[in-house]
């Protein structure tokens, strides 16, 4: 049986610098919220979705290109 450490169980304290046990930081609740809202908007009218679909495709599709550069 193992101990994680990041529970304080281990010997060292509790992470809160952020993180899989930390709080979330601002960036993933904006991008957390922007989702939600995306995703009601699409729900509300599909061709918005449809076209937010390709859209997001071809971004991570380039995002994924650039990096690889």
């Amino acid at each position: 049986m193992s101990v994680n450490p990041t529970n304080g169980a281990g010997g060292e304290p509790p992470n809160e610098s952020g993180g899989p046990d930390g709080p979330l930081d601002v960036r993933t609740v904006v991008l957390l919220s922007v989702f939600a809202a995306a995703v009601y908007v699409a729900y509300r009218a599909p061709a918005f979705g449809v076209a937010l679909t390709v859209g997001v495709t071809v971004l991570l599709a380039l995002h994924l290109l650039m990096k690889r550069s």
